[in-house]
């Protein structure tokens, strides 16, 4: 028996030379390191990638092996971009444990026109199995000459493009190379909502492409990992804590106003005894009154009543409703008892899209509050568009949409004038109206926000929709349908 040289191997195992076992027949069985631009996994043969001239040579040197010797020499391959790789090799018999025969063959082989690959490799892979991320080497042209997940060996070969499920994740991709390419050597990251495998939805991932140029030869480096649950966690917190903020802002404006109400109430209290009592003791007397005198009369008690409602309305900031519990209802059911109320309100055929897609979303709240939110969107949109004799114009929209991060978000579209950007940030004011004056007390939008609130969601108004379109975004506390 020949003795094997153990200081063969140190050697080669501490270079840049790929180690690997081949059986008899020259099939893979343990593969240490990956094989730039091959996508070579354990089951694979040797020969395949072996170009066909030199294939029966190296059948003779896996013969030479399996009798026992070293055999060093020098052979081509080619890889799946149709390139011909020239390599040295070096394969060596592995002996059973008491050394009597020969297990398999070990593979030491070392890319002689790929130094710049060998570099990279030696660079990446350590990465490679230390990692649930999705890595990818490309060159300058955007082919893939790696992949670290054995499952998308497949891909080896083929252009970035022909993996992109969609034309906007590759133009995506296209402009972070051409923005790495110009950094050269320095990891460009960012984090962008991409499709994955075949998912319909796309998935936030964070993304790092380093581009570098060695020996004169370009090679992009790309790692692609999946953080939507950590994002999606994130702004679920950044949700909350905008939420706790204005809950904490509409406490105080309720502080304020439960003591505003009880000083403007007790005044107006005399105010209308006094104006009551002198319209009865005038109206004894029309006759010798002046009839102008009885209309101011009664135009004080009127006015005093608006300002009564008004005080009212102040009241609903401090009142607390934690006394009621929330209960679980349907989406849907909700909106179509609000469409209800509305039309009984308005008592005019006005255009009403309704769509949902999730009709069996469940979400838990008090009931009377969400109908009052929802209710008074749709009677501002009401009050936009009732002027408006054509279905151009007079028609109101609302729909549930889904997002990236699976949240639910309630839209409610009109097709009115519109709301003037210079007063968008003063909406939900207090006391804040765009209605003409006697039409509107302006605490609808800020008392909806508020209740909003209080039952876990947020009320908003969509800047980016050609109509005036409000949306609420819905809570966690949401049972969603199976989908």
């Amino acid at each position: 028996m020949k003795e094997i040289s153990n200081n063969l191997s140190k050697e080669l195992f501490h270079s840049d030379v790929f180690y690997s076992h081949i059986d008899f027949d020259g099939t893979y069985i343990h593969l240490s390191e990956v094989y730039m631009g091959y996508g070579i996994v354990v089951g694979d043969s040797i020969l395949e990638t072996i170009i066909p001239a030199k294939r029966k040579f190296f059948e003779k040197q896996i013969a030479e092996a399996r009798k026992g010797e070293i055999v060093h020499f020098f052979t081509e391959t080619r890889n799946r971009l149709e390139e011909i790789d020239k390599w040295e090799m070096w394969l060596q018999p592995s002996y059973s444990a008491d050394g009597n025969s020969i297990e398999y063959i070990e593979v030491f082989s070392r890319n002689l026109n790929a130094g710049t690959e060998n570099f990279i490799s030696s660079l990446f892979k350590n990465f490679y199995t230390a990692t649930d991320d999705d890595l990818y080497i490309l060159n300058d042209e955007l082919y893939i000459l790696d992949i670290n997940k054995s499952s998308k060996n497949g891909d080896i070969g083929k252009s970035f493009s022909e993996i992109m499920e969609r034309d906007d994740d590759y133009l995506f991709f296209l402009n972070t190379f051409e923005q790495a390419k110009r950094l050269n050597g320095v990891a460009l990251k960012v984090t962008h909502p991409i499709r994955k495998s075949n998912r319909n939805q796309k998935r936030y991932c964070r993304i790092s492409v380093t581009y570098m140029i060695i020996q004169g030869v370009g090679r992009y480096m790309l790692q692609i990992r999946d953080v939507h649950q950590e994002h999606s966690n994130r702004l679920a917190l950044k949700i909350q804590e905008k939420q706790f903020e204005e809950f904490e802002r509409w406490r105080s404006l309720g502080q304020m106003s439960a003591g505003i109400a009880h000083e403007i109430n007790n005044p107006l209290c005399i105010i209308r005894i006094q104006a009551e009592q002198l319209l009865d003791r005038l109206g004894s007397q029309r006759n010798d009154i002046d009839p102008s005198h009885l209309k101011k009369l009664d135009s004080i008690i009127k006015q005093v009543d608006r300002i009564e409602n008004i005080a009212n309305s102040l009241k609903i900031y401090s009142r607390s409703s934690n006394s009621i519990s929330k209960q679980t209802h349907y989406l849907d059911d909700l909106i179509n008892d609000t469409l209800g109320l509305f039309q009984a309100q308005t008592g005019r055929e006005i255009y009403i899209d309704y769509k949902n897609n999730y009709k069996e979303l469940e979400i838990e709240c008090k009931k009377n509050e969400f109908y009052q939110v929802i209710l008074n969107l749709l009677m501002n949109s009401y009050q936009a568009v009732q002027k408006f004799n054509s279905l151009e114009n007079c028609w109101i929209k609302i729909w549930i949409e889904k997002t990236i991060l699976n949240q639910y978000v309630i839209y409610i579209q009109d097709g009115g004038n519109g709301i003037k950007n210079e007063v968008v940030k003063d909406i939900f004011t207090p006391f804040f109206t765009t209605k003409d004056v006697g039409s509107g007390t302006g605490l609808g939008l800020s008392i909806s926000k508020k209740l909003a609130l209080e039952n876990g969601m947020i009320l908003d108004f969509e800047k980016d929709f050609n109509y005036t379109t409000f949306s609420i975004t819905l809570g966690l506390d949401i049972t969603k349908p199976s989908e």
